[in-house]
């Protein structure tokens, strides 16, 4: 039995010596490379003394006083360095680097942080033919290269030498937002309405159609209410009221027209002057305030304005643009493959252009491109900036 002890006392007694002779304890082995430089840094709790030796292929690091630790770090070997031998006896640790050539130049030094760092020029296949040749040059200056501090991230970084390189990996793509223009319906609203529908248009004097090729809509509001004034018939009061509301609205002027076409939606919410109201009041407030609002009460009017109206495809329009304005990607492609809504005039090429702002935010570039390109030459693209945007 006190065999057994004895034999469990001479390793804890081994050790307690060795850390009673070791001042300082080795944590982590690391290294930096560069094209012909290694640089290799031991970091310890306490910075020892230190020297070292090179013999051919072979440095010794000495280490006085100074021991592994248990969780001592040490790195890979590889090409360069082709073993890593720790070796401790007596308090003192040696470490032996074997490299694949002898090394050129060997500097050992402590930096400022309490590291020992060891810079190694490397040697190659012909680097022992240089040093016969620079032996029979002596006298001549040796002009050495400056030091590299490799632990600077700004030498270390992969992007040390192209820093453009780190923009593109990191920086977000540029994305110009252009937005999106609402297409209303041709003016004057009007004809739209049955059983007249384009013989409506004969209630405008001349002057009215003059001033809306001119897009002078502020003009036009004091000719339309002085006809209105003027005009005893109901119906064509009503149909003036509309007009002047849609004057409004072209003039971007959001309050006068909410006023104007609210009181006709809420006056005659079953006539068509109401439902015509309503629907210019609901692209009011997608073209000024807020689209997702005019796509809830767009969804309201679907039962209201079938496909057989004459608002039916401006109606179509305005939802797929909406739909494209909040980013319903689903409902737009449902809605630009309706086709059960007949596309009189411009409105069937306002499809096809929306078509390509579907391809264009959907990422499917091909197809955009050839939508776009088809329409190139046309004043539609030109007018729309937001598929502009998407075309460039």
């Amino acid at each position: 039995m006190k065999r057994y002890i004895l034999y469990i006392l001479i390793p804890i007694f081994s050790l307690t010596c060795q850390l009673a002779m070791a001042e300082s304890a080795l944590v982590k082995l690391a290294k930096a490379d560069s094209k012909d430089i290694v640089q290799i840094f031991f970091t310890f709790d306490k910075l020892p003394a230190f020297s070292h030796k090179t013999s051919n292929k072979r440095i010794d690091i000495i280490l006085e006083a100074t021991i592994p630790s248990t969780e001592m770090q040490v790195f890979e070997t590889d090409n360069r360095i082709v073993k890593i031998l720790p070796d401790t006896s007596s308090g003192k640790t040696v470490v032996s680097f074997f490299f694949r050539y002898p090394p050129q130049n060997v500097k050992v030094e402590a930096s400022q942080d309490g590291k020992l760092v060891v810079e190694v020029l490397l040697g190659n296949r012909y680097s022992k033919s240089y040093q016969d040749l620079s032996e029979r040059l002596k006298g001549l200056t040796v002009v050495e290269p400056e030091p590299v501090d490799f632990t600077n991230p700004l030498t270390s970084s992969p992007y040390a030498d192209d820093w453009t390189r780190f923009i593109r990996d990191y920086e977000d793509d540029i994305n110009i937002s252009v937005p999106l223009e609402f297409t209303p319906p041709p003016f004057p609203v009007i004809a739209l309405i049955p059983p007249g529908l384009e013989k409506n248009l004969q209630l405008l004097p001349p002057e009215i159609y003059d001033l809306a090729d001119q897009q002078l809509w502020d003009d036009m509001q004091p000719l339309i209410l002085e006809q209105l004034k003027s005009t005893p018939d109901v119906i064509q009061q009503k149909m003036l009221a509309l007009t002047y509301g849609e004057a409004l609205l072209r003039h971007k002027d959001f309050e006068g027209a909410y006023k104007q076409l609210y009181l006709l939606q809420r006056e005659y919410p079953e006539e068509h002057i109401g439902i015509i109201a309503k629907y210019l009041l609901t692209f009011l407030e997608a073209r000024f305030r807020d689209p997702f609002l005019a796509d809830f009460e767009y969804r309201k009017l679907e039962n209201i304005i079938t496909p057989t109206n004459p608002l039916a495809p401006y109606f179509l329009i305005s939802r797929i643009e909406t739909a494209l304005a909040t980013r319903q990607y689903s409902r737009m492609k449902q809605l630009l493959e309706l086709d059960t809504v007949p596309l009189p005039g411009n409105t069937q090429k306002i499809k096809e252009l929306r078509m390509g702002d579907y391809y264009n935010v959907t990422d499917q570039p091909i197809k955009s491109f050839v939508s776009y390109q088809l329409l190139r030459d046309t004043p539609l693209l030109k007018s729309h900036p937001f598929s502009l945007n998407g075309y460039c």
